[in-house]
């Protein structure tokens, strides 16, 4: 899978800006789009949380055609540099051991058991985010590799009384406290560096 990626905009001439202030875009994976062909609904489509990723989806459309669809995000720099610093694999919350073990106890478990039904709805979830509503066999098997990467928020788990899967690089959500805590000095100290290197960058200043 592509990653996101982050481009620091020139400030407009005559605007005095600080380093946290200069313009930033964040350019996403193509995300899956379907698209009814026949144009019936006549209405912009809805950007939805789809297994933890933004996915496009049309109002009342047909899965006749399917593609990607490239999508930014406008913001600061200083905003940017906040969401790439606290990531959830950086996150002393986040539980990728933990759900190893639990993806492997499920996908193992007998067909038609919960622990099954529950494997394979987090692994549909994921297709679908991915590649859009008709994905293939070959897609699902790639859906499931990628959530080996996934773990466990203990926090928003323990928040919501029920368990979280999060991807290792998404972020709290917007809408709810930044539970984010470094996992230990290591990771502190690769934050603050990213951090640090987007501001400066901001500034006109080599890395």
């Amino acid at each position: 899978m592509s990653e996101d990626r982050l481009e620091i905009l020139p400030v407009p001439k005559g605007v005095q800006a600080e380093p946290e202030e200069a313009p930033a875009r964040r350019v996403l994976p193509p995300l899956p789009v379907q698209v009814n062909l026949s144009g019936a609904s006549g209405e912009l489509p809805d950007v939805v949380q789809m297994a933890g990723r933004p996915a496009i989806r049309f109002k009342g459309a047909t899965p006749v055609t399917r593609g990607l669809m490239p999508v930014s995000v406008d913001m600061t720099a200083g905003e940017a540099a906040g969401l790439l610093r606290e990531r959830c694999f950086r996150c002393l919350h986040f539980r990728h051991e933990d759900w190893q073990k639990t993806m492997a106890i499920w996908s193992r478990a007998p067909l038609g058991s919960t622990r099954r039904g529950a494997f394979a709805w987090y692994a549909r979830n994921n297709a679908v985010a991915l590649f859009g509503e008709a994905f293939t066999q070959a897609e699902l098997d790639a859906a499931v590799k990628d959530l080996r990467e996934w773990g466990w928020c203990a926090a928003l788990t323990e928040a919501r009384a029920d368990p979280v899967l999060v991807h290792p690089a998404t972020h709290c959500p917007d809408d709810e406290p930044n539970r984010y805590q470094d996992r230990s000095r290591t990771e502190k100290r690769e934050a603050s560096e990213i951090y640090d290197t987007i501001l400066r960058k901001a500034q006109g200043r080599s890395a």
